[in-house]
């Protein structure tokens, strides 16, 4: 039998050539049809601005749609962190760009976390997290500022009650205002209370709340108060902090430069005394404010009462003994501070 060799050959290349083309058309139309991943989308969120006692301004960017179709964008907000479209949430855009957001209704003095989210057909894809607080509604009373100077405690450990008395003629302008938040300077980590009195020149009188609060880290913490006091703008207010500590701790933040003696309380032996005739400082000022907030939606802001020493408040008992103090805190506020004893 006679075979066409080369004839065999032209076949089976032609085969091959045909086959090549079919894997090649096969594999370009497959490809040309697979979409991105949703993990191509690119979202920011922006920076907080504008922020008030019930309102912010925010929003966010969408710089790459993977292959997908940009259906809402907007910016989601809650109280927890990593907040969801499940939470609040605005609708503002659609499609790739910068888009800016209002958010509104919000809580006076509270702590909000956001994030820029984008809906597509696969899904949601949300940005970055930021976070901001809203202005308190009401006025902070306090001695001097923020500045955290020194620490107080006693030498040997044991309990410690420092105060602060507002006068009543520093009261006048916020009647029908209610006693809403107290910040207090805690120089250790532990459990402090906190008590609030009206009246009394000298020493408080009447308890209006006494609570227990602990406190997790140092420096200035907001507590809040809960039920809600109202003010007695006709009497004295006095907001006292006691702590119980070992020796070498030293519970009682502090700033300086004051001179008044208001901002000086302590409890010694069961009275009331300016902490001036046991340290000689002239300048201590115990770090303990407090918040008077109203319905006439008053914009946030601070008094700083720094006054002369007046006659009527030459009222102090003067049988005290000094010991050392130190006068500043390192910024790592760690302190080798001596105590007041």
């Amino acid at each position: 039998m006679h075979i066409d060799l080369a004839k065999n050959r032209f076949c089976d290349t032609n085969l091959k050539i045909g086959f090549l083309f079919f894997l090649f058309v096969t594999t370009f139309a497959l490809t040309s049809c697979k979409k991105k991943p949703e993990g191509e989308i690119s979202i920011t969120t922006k920076a907080v601005t504008d922020i008030t006692e019930n309102s912010a301004k925010c929003g966010g960017s969408v710089s790459f749609t993977g292959g997908f179709t940009i259906e809402e964008c907007g910016i989601c907000y809650s109280e927890d962190s990593y907040p969801t479209v499940s939470y609040f949430y605005t609708e503002d855009s659609y499609g790739t760009g910068s888009f800016n957001s209002t958010l509104s209704n919000l809580i006076s003095g509270t702590k909000y976390y956001v994030r820029a989210y984008a809906r597509t057909s696969s899904g949601i894809k949300y940005g970055n997290q930021e976070s901001f607080t809203t202005k308190e509604n009401g006025t902070w009373m306090l001695y001097g500022d923020d500045t955290w100077k020194n620490r107080w405690g006693l030498t040997n450990g044991g309990t410690l009650t420092w105060a602060v008395m507002f006068p009543s003629s520093m009261l006048s302008a916020y009647d029908g205002t209610k006693i809403t938040k107290v910040k207090i300077c805690a120089g250790e980590k532990g459990t402090y209370t906190v008590k609030i009195y009206k009246g009394g020149a000298t020493s408080p009188t009447t308890l209006l709340m006494s609570k227990d609060y602990s406190v997790t880290s140092t420096g200035l913490n907001t507590l809040e108060i809960s039920p809600l006091i109202s003010l007695t703008t006709s009497q004295n207010l006095w907001i006292s902090v006691t702590n119980t500590h070992e020796a070498g701790e030293h519970p009682a933040g502090a700033s300086e430069g004051i001179n008044n003696p208001n901002a000086r309380w302590r409890c010694y032996n069961g009275s009331w005394e300016d902490e001036i005739e046991h340290n000689g400082n002239t300048d201590l000022c115990w770090m303990i404010q407090v918040l008077l907030s109203d319905t006439r939606d008053k914009n946030d802001k601070e008094i700083e009462i720094s006054m002369p020493q007046s006659s009527e408040e030459t009222h102090f008992n003067t049988s005290f003994h000094k010991t050392s103090v130190q006068t500043d805190i390192p910024n790592n506020g760690q302190s080798d501070c001596i105590g007041i004893n």
